[in-house]
């Protein structure tokens, strides 16, 4: 990675600099003197930036000058958030981030990308910069949008709508005018046309979902960079089998979406969380790595309803029902989904055995809840051994730890048609599947949020209950059994990674 600076580089780095704050402090005076909203300023500065980052590649020919300028002003950002300077920018409609995050994307994906791929960088600030302030514009201008949640911030389906089709003419643009470097994007659409489009379609489908699924402005890291990661699993190598691996990826996530949807064992916001996982992990590793999971989430899900009836006396005491919302879809396949973005750039096999690991984990914990609740016996505290009311976190039957380690079984089975385990293996795998969720009854019956109703008297998960605030009676507010259940399986990848190392 060429990271060297000449005499010239800092020169044109400085006025580009001053160009940029320029354009900041032209922004603020027409916001001013045309009396115009907040948004101006930041929606403004964000396409100028796009803009500039378009036509840098020639004058900018390594990563370094790139990477200083986005170091500076995640520098300048942060002081003047701390300060209170700029609130158009900063603080729009509540505090964000946002422009923090915006040159933090541009150093992350400029790093390992501008010197070989440089269209790449460009093409995903340019999805941030048009497909973002489309769908902000298109949203606001709107009197009655058709609006929906999957996170904090509400979006609008008439915004997505803006967001793709931004993100479409940003990726076309710079691959049309970039056509001859990097991706080498020319010879890609005369030698695969259908291919090509069919990625660049997903990849802005992709984009928009990543802008849908984040809140206080984690759009302007999320998107840009998991639009680059894109670009690059779909297009660096040149084939047409990667670029339509990635299109059938997001095709496959949007009918396992839908379907789950429909049948309700996703909530909306599952449902693009899901998208999302499921374009990842077989737009880059294929079957291999998506049936683990994909068997995880069809067994678990069906698991949920058996014996929903006698499961109802529940609902007041978890946290969330069977029916999967955004958090609990990234609680258990986010860090599979990341596995497979490290093994894409590096490519060891042992990536693929630890999010075989992961999955095992999750099913193990997801079965061992589901079949432990309908068991006869009373539960235990797995810290102290007493007996405890169904449904207590961190209580444990013999039935349930028997159920999870069926459910790590059977995952690590749906891997045999890819991968060659030895019995040790095998059984190492469905060991630390069980292990995982021990762990995870340890952290619910430790540090996880407990609460007691005001009310009725009963212990719960939720903070309210009978329509009122719950008393916390042990744990950390913010440790919810999401929380456990994503760092339950983290622990038990990095205790098999030790092993594996």
């Amino acid at each position: 990675m060429d990271l060297t600076l000449s005499t010239t580089d800092l020169l044109r780095l400085s006025v580009l600099a001053g160009a940029i704050l320029l354009l900041l402090g032209l922004s603020e005076i027409l916001r001013r003197r045309f009396r115009l909203p907040d948004e101006f300023t930041r929606k403004f500065v964000h396409v100028a930036i796009g803009v500039v980052i378009f036509f840098a590649p020639p004058f900018f020919p390594n990563a370094g000058a790139v990477a200083l300028i986005a170091a500076v002003f995640i520098a300048l950002n942060a002081a003047a958030y701390a300060a209170g300077v700029l609130k158009a920018v900063h603080h729009t409609t509540r505090p964000s981030f946002g422009t923090v995050y915006y040159p933090l994307a541009l150093l992350l994906i400029a790093l390992p990308f501008w010197n070989a791929w440089p269209d790449i960088v460009v093409a995903a600030i340019m999805v941030m910069a048009v497909g973002d302030a489309a769908a902000g514009i298109t949203g606001e201008s709107i009197r009655n949008p058709h609006l929906y949640h999957v996170t904090g911030d509400p979006k609008s389906l008439e915004g997505s709508t803006a967001m793709l089709l931004g993100s479409l003419a940003a990726i076309l643009l710079t691959l049309i005018v970039y056509g001859d470097i990097g991706l080498q994007a020319a010879q890609l659409f005369m030698r695969y046309p259908f291919a090509t489009a069919a990625a660049i379609l997903a990849i802005a489908l992709f984009a928009t979902g990543w802008e849908a699924a984040s809140s206080r402005g984690s759009d302007n890291i999320t998107v840009p960079v998991m639009t680059a990661i894109a670009l690059h699993v779909g297009f660096a190598s040149g084939a047409s089998a990667d670029m339509l691996r990635f299109a059938l990826g997001a095709g496959l996530g949007i009918v396992i979406a839908g379907v789950a949807y429909a049948l309700r064992m996703l909530k909306s916001s599952g449902a693009v969380a899901t998208f999302l996982l499921a374009t990842v992990v077989y737009g880059i590793g294929g079957w291999q790595w998506t049936l683990p999971i994909f068997t995880f989430f069809l067994l678990s899900s069906l698991l949920s309803r058996w014996r929903k009836s006698r499961k109802q006396v529940f609902d007041t005491v978890f946290e969330k029902s069977g029916t999967r919302d955004a958090g609990q879809v990234a609680a258990n396949g986010a860090i599979v989904g990341v596995l497979a973005i490290a093994w894409h750039f590096s490519g060891p096999d042992a990536l693929y055995l630890l999010s075989l690991i992961a999955v095992a984990v999750v099913t193990a914990d997801t079965w061992g809840t589901e079949i432990g609740v309908l068991a006869r016996q009373t539960p235990r505290s797995v810290i102290s051994g007493k007996r405890v009311p169904a449904g207590t976190s961190g209580g444990i039957t013999l039935a349930g730890t028997a159920g999870g380690a069926l459910g790590a079984l059977v995952v690590t089975l749906s891997a045999l048609p890819f991968i060659a385990l030895s019995g040790v293996a095998f059984a190492g795998i469905v060991l630390l599947g069980v292990t995982g969720s021990l762990i995870d009854s340890i952290l619910g019956a430790t540090v996880q949020a407990q609460y007691r109703c005001r009310v009725c008297g009963k212990a719960t998960e939720k903070r309210l209950h009978c329509a009122m605030p719950a008393e916390r009676v042990r744990g950390a507010q913010r440790i919810t059994n999401d929380t456990v259940n994503c760092v339950s399986t983290l622990i038990t990848v990095l205790i098999a990674a030790a092993v594996l190392l």
